[in-house]
């Protein structure tokens, strides 16, 4: 069996993804595994090993999905074990825990702040009255669903605890050692600025909570990411400096050295926060020393995939989770293709390679999560991870140690992190304004995925063994699948209209067949403080649907909640043109600003619009708004903006199909009048749900009904879309 473990490993995953979700993906991607697998031509054991790795956990089937479990949406009285040291934030603290009586996980959250000197510590056994919660579920394509990321975890929801009146018994040993962290975290915080402390924490003991938000965006812009996460990179570190301080200096024999190693490294993964790559590193480096104390001589890539099955058959939810994937996917990929990066002598060329085979390893991942890539964070990663490497995390856990010994060291430590770090970030700051390139692709297809990662291995095997006219060919294949999936909006004959839903307020996603324009009506802004709506609703819609740039944007009126994300918008997607009426407050706030009134008519490549309102300035925000009528997809649309019913009167249009309903359905708009001239077969309502203005009124819900209208809203339907194909088209739904 050696050196076949990565098959089994392979075939493993497979078998513990289609348990976990029953996915026609994942099915056809077993039946190729197994082609594959018999094309190579396996020898008979490691063949029946793979199959038994691959049946086993579908007869096993020992994970059953949060989701599908009954919710106990009435309990109030808990008992649970904490099994993740708390986060502690500026308003609240969490931890996750499992409950004693069904063993079901849970996140536990706690808006107390008084219990930061309870016990809720790793191990502790606490008992309380809380509410269950089930987590939000993602209400538009595209963007983040929480609701996915918990399941994901294995955690069956939320609870909230109610009351002061927690009790923990005491925890374990390794609560002393999360003690230890959360202290160690404190006294660097004492010793240290605010900007050092906040990287120390990050790096040595992966608490990134303090890392400013522009920060961590420029890396995750440039694919840097991987540097603000705790990794082998870090236990590598760990194990060089404990070595070569304890045989340098005579203190210890090799052995002993190994030993030492072998006792502490559990300790530092628990210090440094327990995250799957760490954890991953961690038994790596114990299983590669046990196996010198035993004299045994095992593959690499065989003890790594021991350790992923074995990791899985505990917690196959890690499966899904990002962290994991990364991990184990580039340490596979390095491994593989050592003879690749191992045959130069030169630093550099060694340092390019294994760059360049990382991101090829998880650029599909990324792709999938993040819409998009920068081609040249390659060149980034060259320069900065021997920076990292060599300088700013090696200075980090020496920080970590002066911080004992405050006075000249810690006061010289300090400022020279701080100039370091300030040298990394102009850098970085100033190469994002000018120099930052980004290629769009949307969700990739699952198809698409499984045929990149076919391509890459038989790629990469021709590469090691030297093959340059195949691995060319490859390659070119490769860059083909990626370019086909990103270019098939612009083949398509779909378009696309789509009403999100970002609470309370509009905006309107037009997509043409064949990508031909983009435009978009109105840009909604956060109307709470602690809400953005562009970065969690607007930006990854529109990337996950492979848009990178907006012909128009129609902005009706200036409202927030209309025109509160229009600059990031314009700034993030490079908008072409921008239409407002001649009346909207701030006039040529924005580049490439035109002013429509009504009687106008512009074009959208072969589209009209027809403006019908405003004809004079009404002296209000929104009876000012613009009214277009529109004919697409062979349905007639009016988009009323939030003018009030005596203005509705006023429109000169013919009956519609589409109609948007005015002010989120506010009783001022929307009379019976309106609606037997319009005679709209369906209506859209944007509007938020549980809003403070009871929008929409229930008078207009009523006259929507009585005139046999479809509705459909977003505060029960979620983001609501129109595709269509020629002169036909069906409406959906993104049912929360």
């Amino acid at each position: 069996m050696n050196g076949y473990w990565h098959y089994v490993a392979i075939s493993g995953l497979l078998g513990f993804a289609l348990s976990i979700q029953s996915h026609l993906g994942f099915f056809i991607a077993t039946i190729l595994c197994l082609g594959l697998l018999r094309w190579y031509t396996l020898p008979k054991l490691p063949l029946f090993i793979c199959v038994v790795s691959m049946v086993l956990p579908l007869l096993m089937n020992h994970y059953t999905s949060p989701s599908i479990k009954p919710f106990p949406s009435d309990k109030q009285y808990w008992s649970v074990t904490v099994t993740r040291a708390p986060e502690i934030k500026s308003d609240y603290i969490r931890f996750e825990a499992i409950e004693k009586e069904t063993e079901r996980k849970w996140l536990v959250y706690s808006f107390d702040l008084s219990h930061l000197s309870s016990a809720f510590q790793y191990g502790a056994t606490c008992a309380f009255t809380g509410t269950p919660k089930k987590p939000e579920q993602a209400r538009n394509p595209g963007v983040f669903d929480y609701r996915e990321y918990i399941y994901s975890k294995g955690l069956q929801g939320l609870i909230v605890i109610n009351d002061d009146k927690v009790v923990c018994s005491k925890g374990t040993l390794f609560s002393k050692i999360f003690q230890w962290r959360q202290t160690i975290i404190a006294h660097t915080q004492e010793a240290y600025s605010k900007k050092t402390a906040s990287w120390i924490n990050a790096l040595v003991f992966g608490d990134d909570q303090y890392l400013l938000n522009e920060e961590v965006e420029s890396f995750q812009r440039w694919n840097l990411s991987h540097l603000l996460a705790i990794s082998g990179l870090h236990v590598g570190l760990f194990i060089a400096f404990f070595s070569y301080t304890g045989i340098r200096f005579g203190i210890l024999t090799k052995g002993k050295v190994k030993v030492m190693i072998m006792l502490f490294l559990p300790v530092y993964s628990v210090l440094a926060g327990g995250a799957p790559s760490v954890l991953r590193a961690t038994l790596m480096a114990e299983a590669v020393i046990l196996m010198t104390f035993l004299n045994q001589r095992w593959r690499i890539t065989d003890v790594l995939s021991i350790i992923v099955l074995f990791t899985l058959w505990f917690n196959p939810s890690l499966l899904f989770q990002l962290g994991f994937q990364f991990s184990f996917v580039v340490t596979f990929s390095l491994l593989l293709s050592k003879p690749i990066f191992t045959q130069y002598n030169s630093f550099i060329f060694s340092l390019l390679r294994v760059s360049f085979i990382s991101q090829l390893a998880i650029l599909p991942i990324q792709l999938d999560t993040f819409y998009s890539y920068n081609p040249l964070s390659l060149i980034m990663n060259l320069l900065y991870i021997p920076i990292f490497s060599f300088l700013i995390l090696p200075l980090c856990l020496f920080l970590v140690l002066f911080s004992f010994f405050q006075g000249v060291l810690t006061n010289w430590g300090d400022l020279l992190f701080q100039k370091l770090l300030k040298l990394c970030m102009d850098l970085l700051f100033f190469l994002d304004r000018i120099g930052y390139l980004e290629l769009v692709t949307g969700e990739l297809l699952f198809g698409v995925i499984i045929m990149y990662y076919i391509v890459l291995i038989l790629m990469m095997r021709q590469w090691t063994i030297w093959n340059e006219k195949k691995t060319f060919l490859w390659a070119v294949l490769l860059v083909f699948v990626l370019l086909f999936d990103a270019c098939v909006p612009y083949f398509s004959k779909v378009g696309r209209v789509t009403m999100l839903d970002i609470g309370q307020g509009d905006t309107f996603v037009i997509e043409w067949p064949n990508r031909e324009y983009v435009m978009i009506i109105d840009a909604a802004g956060a109307v709470k403080s602690n809400e953005d709506v562009f970065s969690k609703v607007i930006e990854p819609y529109l990337l996950s649907r492979g848009i990178g740039g907006v012909d128009v944007l129609l902005l009706t009126h200036h409202d927030v909640d209309h025109m509160g994300s229009a600059a990031k918008v314009i700034s993030r997607f490079n908008v072409n043109t921008v239409i407002t009426s001649p009346y909207f407050e701030e006039d040529n706030q924005f580049k490439n600003q035109v002013t429509v009134r009504k009687g106008d008519v512009f074009q959208v490549g072969e589209t009209s619009f027809h403006v019908l309102h405003p004809d004079r300035d009404m002296e209000s925000t929104n009876e000012n708004s613009l009214v277009i009528r529109s004919h697409i997809g062979g349905k007639s649309w009016l988009f009323t903006g939030d003018i009030s019913g005596d203005n509705e009167k006023m429109l000169n249009s013919d009956p519609v199909d589409v109609l948007k309903v005015a002010h989120h359905g506010s009783r001022f708009s929307t009379n019976e009048t309106f609606l037997r001239k319009m005679s709209p077969e369906v209506a859209w309502i944007s509007v938020g749900r549980n809003n403070s203005h009871g929008h929409p009124s229930q008078e207009v819900i009523d006259r929507l009904e009585q005139e046999n209208v479809r509705i459909m809203r977003t505060d029960q339907y979620g983001a609501v879309y129109f595709e269509f194909s020629g002169g036909t088209g069906t409406f959906y739904r993104h049912e929360p």
